[in-house]
């Protein structure tokens, strides 16, 4: 996008002196394919860190805020471009930031009132306790203190300050322009001396602990144009200074606790993202945020929140909105359809709205056997086009039972003819539009209970008002009830229950009394069941803030001026209807103007009661924002009482509005739940097993009904073995026949106690490997004509690494990225022939094709027809770059990264990331350099991986031959499971410590091994790749020396012989490869052109069993054709023997003092390498060597200035480019 710049291009502009000569000299170089891992990557950084966000909201729906912020803040330190480079030691730290913004001119004296404000930030947010403080170059609190008192403040650098910029855009003056303090652990709440950095651009402290208030920083900030506080501890509603700047164009207040947003006028036109995401919002989508005039337009992060209602009407079809999200909300497809219909008139560049929380009431119904009942939605049912409704019987959330086969337009309703008790339980609907595929919508789950032994109560007694008492102070049953119909102010005697009317914006309502014939007893269970619908006079909103009920022992109401008012029994009047003498023809408009005392919702003490989940509540029943119930809605409430109460209060609380509003309430009844005493159920448990290679799965049917639960399992399973497991998985060691037995003891209730039930059966073991003769193949796939191209992109978020940094590895998957990060897995185009018709040409179809639709769900099988995988992206590193990738054809690409993983060393073509190795012996580790090449003696965890062609439950087929595994007990495994929910999807999964049972050759094919594992990995077929992880073999201390090099500073120092293990480059057998290296004695006035003979790099091959394995000739490397510049380029070609596992590499001195090599390299000799030398302090490119393994040779000046290009040639090392700068003096 180019009509915006985020915070990250800012930081990037601060940074550009130490990244343009890289950019330009390596422009094009670090490129796999379409993956772009150079300066790209980093300007994304923004777009990565909301993507992860995202991804750990939907793998975690229920994360509480402080989890999140933990993985946030941890993804900011880890993967934060500037961050890193903070992060990183002081003299390099310093030394980056000198060379980016350039210190104060001498002369310079620093602004006295930003080094107040400075110093305010810093003392006034803990900054003795920031986050890797140490190495930040800020004075302690003490410090500040001290300079300024002795006045040294005057000297301060402002620049060496980590995250403090002076110089940006045009170094126009030494004035603080940025602040960048992500992630640091700030404390407390802003300064209000911010306000004297008058220069200041932009001011970043995401993901922080600070608090509100917000200072009004924006007062004086004139220039300031980013403002970044995600990720905090703001609270309340949001600053309304905010909304009114000439220059602020990024506004990031996203996952703060803020709940309101302030009615004022925005004024904003520069503004270009408005991020509020992961708030505490709730309403509809204030006008004011949705209509900001902004000459390019602006992005709008609104996820997260609990915002609901009307948005496409709000926006404005002038304006353009680069990103909308509103994700995670409670928006209904009424509400997003319009929003969708914009998009389409590119109102809306970029829009989401793929989640949304659970819509409707979570409710119970309470039911009798032999009811007719039905489950209903109104929600979304008059939207064009319409939507289709499917209700489940809720299991466990991904076995659930649908009650129709597929979403219906009819669906929003199901009704049960007679209901029983096997229709006890929990049930939810889905709503879906064929406008919007991506969105599903899921209610919140009804409970549906049918009372076994029901006891019917008498219907409570209403005591009523003046005109019912004229009626003869009938009950309820006798059809005269409490309150007036809309219009003619009369009794409501229509049949349709009774009303509670409330008065808006007075605070005050009607109530209901009632009273109890039997009183209801103290801690016995009870169901109150009612039918509601929201009513409100003509031409007033129907929305009812709160509906209550109540219990009390008092008949005492408080009326609005303080007093109470006592209702006798049981021929008391109510308060509300006292005074009131209205004739037949009076309104409730005119009611309205009549001294009313109004009475406040709320009975005097009411008393407690326990509802169904044990919590004690202060209401019978609260229903929170009933709007627009057209039709009548049943309801039921199971609840207990914490004492004795004889009476009963209904009330309301009007929404905010104009008109009377309120509930009408029908057909009541209250039900006593009795103790039915004991049920003693027949228990028929089976054994069910499966046998899978050398395992035997037991899968028992159990029987377990609602009034049981199971104790304890015991299995014996015929050969001395038993497991207390519900599903155990077994081991047999001789194929036998087996009596197994099965115990489940059950507790059903306290009358008919323990019930242990058991069943035997004999089992047959026999190995079996039937189940891996064919792959799943049912795809599920429609056809579209007349298509003129097709293509997809996959993507996963697990990949299984090799974390070389033990930090990272003992992290989380989903901190040390690993799981959590969406990243492109592969690429497929539809082949197909092409309609051509003969001999009249029809332009309307020809040249088009009949596409298969893509099957996401089975993608991996690869059994659509037509559709090939022409790229599959097959390992990336924990920083995001990708390190191979495979074509059509089977040909790899590849890259290896070094100097902590973060500059490439070695770009292949032709080969894998395994097959390339590259060291220039400048990152000296101790146990391992750059580039696959190990030296030193420390131990190294290896890893080796093959392909799980299949797998099912739990065991695999895998492409490496049996002896792999010798002596190997353990393995990784990161699978792709094929699992069905509402359809067929790959779900990613990494499993560590998989012990192997048992395993063998696959169907006499030495190259596959059939394994079993000790647990289950998935119900249904799986894919994906096995690791192998073990540690490496001894082997010489290396020498490494600054006395000469090839390129760089450093090279390989060999006195005498030394020989090293490889066990990480991973070589293929008859395969050709081609080593290179350089070597020197260190000689300039050497009299002959060529080094001494005897100097040599030979290697040598081993198996599994750690046996030397014998080559047609002996695999040694001379020095080649000449000496440049006293060194001389040493090269080879071998082909690797059959069964090699791993090989070693000595270096032979031959007859001569210390030689030294540098360079080191291997690749396929079908493929080609490029190899790159750094500067091991300043990460500058010191050298690139080309596919003969010649140099070009970069040179810099102090200030990091490139002026000279050498270029290694077989005549010599040759100058390329040379820039000189005079500085000339000219006398008058």
């Amino acid at each position: 996008m180019t009509y915006y710049l985020t915070k990250i291009q800012y930081i990037m502009q601060m940074k550009w002196v130490l990244s343009l000569l890289m950019t330009l000299v390596l422009s094009g170089i670090f490129t796999i394919t379409s993956a772009q891992v150079s300066m790209d990557e980093y300007l994304r950084y923004q777009e990565k860190e909301r993507d992860f966000e995202d991804s750990i909201r939907a793998k975690n729906p229920d994360i509480t805020r402080e989890e999140l912020k933990s993985i946030m803040i941890d993804f900011a330190r880890k993967n934060d471009p500037v961050f890193q480079q903070q992060e990183n030691n002081t003299s390099k730290a310093v030394a980056r930031q000198q060379m980016t913004t350039m210190a104060l001119d001498e002369g310079d004296v620093p602004n006295y009132q930003e080094f107040l404000a400075l110093k305010a930030l810093y003392q006034g947010t803990d900054g003795d306790n920031w986050y890797n403080r140490a190495n930040l170059n800020w004075p302690t609190s003490a410090e500040f203190d001290q300079m300024l008192v002795d006045g040294s403040w005057v000297d301060a650098d402002f620049n060496n300050w980590e995250g403090i910029n002076m110089r940006f855009g045009y170094f126009d003056n030494p004035d603080v322009k940025i602040i960048y303090l992500r992630a640091y652990d700030l404390k407390n709440t802003l300064p209000l001396e911010l306000n004297n950095l008058t220069a200041l651009i932009e001011l970043d402290l995401d993901w922080n602990y600070l608090n509100s208030p917000i200072p009004s920083i924006l007062e004086d900030l004139s220039r300031l144009e980013v403002l970044g506080l995600d990720g905090n501890n703001f609270i309340g509603e949001l600053p309304s200074f905010i909304f009114n700047h000439e220059n602020l164009s990024s506004i990031q207040f996203g996952d703060n606790k803020f709940d309101r947003i302030p009615n004022v006028t925005v004024h904003l036109p520069s503004l270009a993202i408005l991020d509020l995401s992961g708030n505490e919002f709730t309403g509809e989508v204030p006008d004011n945020i949705l209509n900001i005039s902004t000459p390019e337009g602006y992005a709008i992060y609104l996820s997260d929140n609990g915002f609901y209602g009307d948005i496409a009407s709000k926006l404005n079809s002038e304006y353009i909105y680069h990103d909308f999200t509103i994700d995670n909300n409670n928006f209904i497809f009424t509400d997003i359809l319009p929003v969708i219909h914009l998009q389409n008139l590119g109102v809306i560049y970029q829009l989401s709205y793929f989640v949304q929380s659970k819509i409707d009431e979570s409710i119970s119904h309470v039911l009798n056997p032999g009811q007719s009942y039905s489950l209903s939605s109104n929600i979304d049912r008059s939207t064009d086009p319409q939507c289709k409704y499917q209700w489940f019987k809720y299991v466990d959330g991904i076995n659930d039972i649908p009650l129709i086969p597929e979403p219906t337009v009819d669906g929003h309703t199901y009704t049960f003819s007679n209901i029983t008790s096997d229709d006890n339980g929990e049930y939810y609907y889905i709503i879906i539009n064929d406008a919007a595929p991506v969105l599903t919508l899921q209610s919140y789950n009804r409970e549906i209970i049918v009372l076994d032994c029901p006891n019917i109560m008498p219907n409570p007694t209403f005591i009523t008002n003046a005109d019912c008492n004229q009626a003869g102070n009938a009950n309820i049953v006798d059809g005269c009830f409490d309150g007036w119909s809309p219009v003619t102010g009369t009794p409501n005697k229509s049949g349709e229950g009774f009303y509670i009317w409330g008065k808006p914006g007075s605070n005050n309502t009607e109530a209901l009394l009632a009273f109890f014939e039997e009183p209801l007893e103290k801690d016995k269970e009870y169901v109150i069941e009612f039918d509601y619908k929201v009513s409100s006079l003509s031409g007033y909103d129907r929305i009812v803030e709160n509906a209550y009920i109540e219990l009390s022992n008092s008949l005492e109401y408080r009326l609005q001026n303080g007093n109470t008012v006592t209702v006798t029994e049981p021929n008391g009047v109510s308060a509300m209807a006292s005074s009131m003498a209205l004739s037949d023809s009076a309104s409730m408009e005119s009611s309205s103007i009549i001294q009313m005392a109004y009475i406040i919702p709320g009975a005097i003490d009411p008393e407690n009661v326990i509802d169904e989940d044990g919590n004690i509540q202060s209401r019978v029943l609260e229903i929170n924002g009933a709007t627009n119930t057209t039709d009548f809605v049943n309801i039921s409430v199971r609840f207990t009482p914490t004492q004795q109460s004889k009476y009963m209060y209904f009330s309301i609380f009007p929404n905010e509005g104009s008109g009377f509003q309120g509930i009408q309430i029908r057909n009541i009844n209250l039900v006593k739940i009795e103790d039915c005493g004991p049920v003693c159920t027949e228990l028929t448990p089976e054994i069910n097993y499966e046998v899978i290679g050398c395992s035997v799965n037991f899968l028992p049917l159990i029987d377990n009904p609602n009034t049981c639960t199971i104790s304890s399992y015991a299995w014996d399973f015929g050969d001395g073995n038993t497991s207390t497991e519900q599903e155990p998985v077994h081991f047999y060691d001789t194929e036998a026949t087996y009596t197994v037995s099965f115990t489940i003891e059950y507790d059903c209730n306290d009358d008919c106690g323990l019930q242990a039930v058991t069943v035997t059966e004999d089992i047959v073991y026999e190995l079996n490997e039937d189940q891996f003769e064919e792959l799943p193949t049912n795809p599920s796939y429609s056809t579209i004509d007349n298509v003129l191209s097709a293509s997809v992109t996959t993507f996963s978020d697990t990949w299984l690494m090799d974390l070389h940094d033990n930090q990272l590895a003992n992290k989380h998957p989903l901190n040390n990225g690993q799981e959590g990060v969406w990243r492109t897995a592969g690429s497929y185009v539809f082949d197909a022939h092409r309609k051509a018709t003969t001999p009249q040409v029809d332009i309307s179809e020809d040249g088009t094709f009949t596409l298969n639709t893509f099957d996401w769900g089975m993608e991996e099988l690869a059994i659509v027809p037509g559709w090939k995988k022409v790229n599959t992206l097959t390992e990336y590193s924990p920083y995001g770059f990708e390190l191979e990738n495979r074509d059509i054809l089977g040909r790899h690409s590849a890259a290896v990264y070094g100097y902590h993983e973060q500059l490439p060393v070695a770009i292949g073509q032709n080969a894998e990331k395994e097959e390339l190795a590259f060291s220039s012996f400048e990152e000296q580790t101790g146990d391992l350099t750059t580039g696959n090449w190990q030296f030193g003696n420390k131990e190294y965890r290896l890893w080796k991986h093959g392909i799980v062609y299949l797998g099912i439950r739990n065991a695999a087929v895998v492409n490496l031959p049996l002896e792999t595994f010798n002596g190997v007990e353990t393995v990784m495994l990161r699978t792709l499971n094929i699992v069905q929910n509402f359809r067929f999807e790959i779900r990613g999964r990494i499993f560590r410590d998989v012990k192997i049972m048992c395993k063998s050759e696959y169907d006499d094919d030495p190259t596959k091994t059939f394994l079993v594992f000790d647990q289950l990995i998935n119900e249904g077929p799986w894919f994906g790749k096995l690791y192998i992880s073990k540690p490496s073999g001894a082997m010489d201390d290396p020498v490494f020396s600054n006395v000469t090099a090839h390129s760089g500073k450093t090279s390989l120092a060999v006195n005498g012989t030394k020989t090293f293990r490889q066990e990480v480059i991973r070589l293929t057998p008859g395969k050709e490869y081609m080593i290179n290296a350089w070597a020197s004695i260190n000689n300039p006035v050497i009299p002959s052109p060529v080094l001494p003979e005897g100097i040599k790099i030979s290697l040598t091959f081993y198996d599994i069993e750690e046996n030397e394995l014998t080559t047609a000739e002996p695999v040694e490397i001379l020095p080649q054709k000449y000496m440049i510049e006293e060194w001389q380029l040493m090269e080879g070609k071998f082909i690797v023997p059959e069964n090699t596992e791993y090989f070693k590499i000595t270096f032979d001195r031959g007859g001569t003092g210390t030689v030294y090599f540098d360079d080191l390299r291997l690749h396929p000799v079908e493929g080609n390498m490029n190899t790159y030398v750094y500067d091991n302090d300043t990460y500058r490119l010191q050298a690139e060597l080309d596919a003969n393994h010649y140099a070009t040779y970069y040179y810099y000046d102090d200030e990091g200035t490139l002026y000279l290009i050498k270029k290694e040639t077989e005549k010599g090392v040759k100058t390329l480019q040379e820039s000189i700068n005079y500085q000339v003096e000219v006398s008058e």
